[in-house]
């Protein structure tokens, strides 16, 4: 009775699993199954019973659909318990496919004898998808990673890489992870930035985010700027907290904004040195009619003293002082571009040999000049005697930085340009023509760098360079359309170097000068100055030399004088910047009822668009002040018997 209790109680346990139960004898034929198992196989208990396992419980590989033994034959041969793989199915008696998990276990007596096996499995189809499902959403995100333009990174609590993707490995140039992960990470960054890639590590792990950027330099020496967004992921409650990076490769921006700065750090140089230019160019107009009047009064009161008398060695010594500072002056109207060229299509190559012995004197025996003038067209529109000075003011330069002696190379040659350098003042795109000017002396220290072209700013000692050499070179390039660049390194030297707009016009031919007029005259001369002194010297100066004179203070005296006079007016001296009513505007007013009137400018600075248009005027001529009693006869006289 309690074998058979048992039995019952073994039965009704087998009928109550949820689990597919299947018993085979030791031939690996089946004695029972479950009704789970039967639905799962269909077959029914007493179809199967006495049959092969194989039979009924037929398995197939789910990749390869190769048939697979059963478990229980293998835990009846090898006498233990036999796993299902996880790429087991099942075809059922219809065709229907499970995908299962399970086992088969021997059975033995308690002494230990084996009666046959059990299976033991279950439809893990729901669960396999899902699984597959998820390890399907893992490859995918894998490939999105891998696929990231931006590098992905995971660092653990130690600063250890434990995983980047192929972005970031390009960006550190290694072709594996643990090429990155053996030195460590921190071996790419740049040292400056170390700390604070320290800190934001910190700091993630704590729980924060944050973002930083900074420099690597990869495998392969190439630097770049990177910009990362750190922050915390928990991978496992039971793991400890990691940083997850993001970064981007920055380095085109970090150019281009270093490139903005440098633009706008040089809008800034060239709106400073506009102001400069202009004020200085303001003080040199000032200072040219007092040195008008004061050179020209020298003059007249030397030609009334007899010869060797005591004043007249004083007079000489004001006309000198005066020489003196007009030179000044000039330089200051050079820089700030105002001063009256003379422009005219040049070979450039042609005036560096031209001037080249000159060139030899300004310098010292202790240094080498090397001259390179240009074998191709190299032509510009330039007032030729402007561009010497240019040529001579930046050897004087080169010679005085170079104490010990060196080598001073001058050259010149086309140059085009799709993206020009930075030059003060800019350029646009084009064709230029370079003078570059380069020694081997001392150098200039960057924190002067930004004020060399500033006028009366020097690093020589006290009487030794008045600070306009190069503020002129600037000057006389800027108003040629030009840009200077300056690049310099201490101890190493300094190369300047010139750009000029090339121009595709035949050189200039250059007629025989013509002949230099003296003397006075009887013609009628109608002097027109804002500055009362210098109209009144004007008109000693002409009348001393026998012309009549007719004398006004500004435009609107000088057509009030005019109309009242009822003889012939010859010449009109009149200045070209004048409050109201400027120079050039008199002159085509007066031309209107005078066509014959002749016109002679004078100033000592000049809008460049009031007198480009004066001068293009084939009537009109021009005086640059400051003036002496004999120069402005001599032009008045050249002025009336032209043509």
């Amino acid at each position: 009775m309690e074998a058979t209790a048992g039995r019952s109680e073994e039965a009704l346990t087998l009928q109550s699993i949820g689990d597919g139960v299947i018993a085979t004898d030791l031939a690996g034929r089946v004695t029972r199954m479950n009704p789970t198992a039967e639905a799962l196989t269909g077959w029914t208990l007493a179809e199967a019973r006495g049959r092969p396992l194989h039979e009924i419980f037929v398995l197939i590989d789910a990749v390869t659909r190769a048939p697979l033994e059963t478990p229980a034959a293998r835990a009846l041969a090898e006498g233990r318990k036999a796993e299902l793989s996880d790429q087991v199915r099942l075809v059922s008696r219809t065709g229907h496919e499970a995908q299962l998990s399970g086992s088969a276990t021997p059975i033995r007596q308690v002494q230990g004898e084996c009666l046959g096996a059990v299976v033991l499995f279950r439809d893990a189809s729901e669960q396999f998808q899902a699984q597959e499902a998820l390890r399907e959403r893992g490859r995918h995100l894998q490939t999105i990673i891998e696929t990231e333009p931006e590098c992905v990174k995971v660092v653990d609590a130690d600063g250890q890489l434990v995983e980047m993707n192929a972005a970031g490995m390009a960006m550190l140039e290694v072709d594996t992870l643990a090429e990155a992960a053996r030195p460590g990470l921190a071996s790419f960054i740049v040292p400056a930035y170390r700390e604070a890639f320290q800190r934001l590590h910190q700091r993630v792990l704590e729980g924060g985010r944050g973002v930083l950027e900074f420099e690597v330099i990869g495998k392969r020496g190439t630097r770049r700027w990177l910009e990362t967004h750190a922050a915390p992921l928990q991978r496992s409650p039971a793991g400890g907290p990691m940083l997850l990076g993001i970064t981007r490769d920055i380095t085109e921006r970090k150019r281009a904004e270093a490139a903005r700065e440098r633009l706008e750090s040089q809008l800034a140089q060239a709106q400073k040195m506009e102001a400069i230019g202009q004020l200085a160019g303001g003080v040199a107009h000032d200072f040219n009619n007092l040195l008008s009047i004061i050179i020209s009064t020298a003059e007249l009161a030397e030609t009334g003293l007899p010869p060797g008398h005591p004043v007249r060695e004083d007079l000489l010594q004001i006309r000198q002082a005066g020489g003196r500072a007009a030179t000044l002056t000039s330089q200051l109207l050079a820089f700030s571009r105002s001063q009256v060229l003379e422009p005219q299509v040049i070979e450039l190559g042609a005036v560096l040999s031209d001037i080249g012995q000159m060139l030899s004197r300004v310098i010292r025996e202790d240094i080498v000049l090397s001259l390179r003038p240009s074998v191709a067209p190299a032509r510009v529109s330039a007032d030729r005697s402007q561009l010497e000075r240019v040529f001579v003011n930046l050897a004087i330069n080169a010679r005085d930085a170079m104490p010990k002696g060196g080598t001073l190379t001058i050259e010149t040659g086309p140059v085009s340009f799709a993206t020009p350098p930075l030059t003060s003042p800019p350029l646009p795109p084009g064709d230029y023509v370079m003078l570059s000017v380069s020694d081997t002396g001392v150098g200039i220290d960057p924190a002067v760098m930004p004020r060399i072209f500033e006028p009366f700013f020097t690093t020589k000692a006290r009487g030794q360079g008045s600070g306009l050499g190069l503020s002129m070179v600037y000057g006389i390039v800027a108003q040629s359309q030009g840009g200077v660049e300056v690049s310099s390194e201490l101890g190493h030297g300094t190369s300047v170097r010139i750009y000029l707009p090339q121009v595709k016009e035949p050189v200039t031919e250059l007629g025989p000068g013509a002949a230099v007029a003296t003397g006075g005259g009887h013609e009628t001369v109608l002097i027109v100055d804002d500055e009362p002194g210098l109209a009144g010297v004007a008109t000693r100066i002409l009348a001393s030399a026998g012309y009549t004179t007719l004398t006004a203070v500004g435009a609107e005296e000088a057509k009030r004088c005019l109309s009242a006079h009822e003889g012939v007016v010859h010449l009109l001296l009149t200045d070209v910047v004048m409050p109201g009513v400027s120079g050039p505007a008199l002159a085509a007013e007066l031309l209107l009822g005078r066509p014959g009137l002749k016109v002679l400018y004078t100033s000592g600075y000049s809008d460049d668009v009031l007198l480009r248009a004066a001068v293009r005027d084939e009537r009109a001529h021009f005086l640059r002040k400051p003036y002496g009693a004999a120069e402005l006869q001599r032009r008045v006289r050249e002025v009336l018997d032209q043509e």
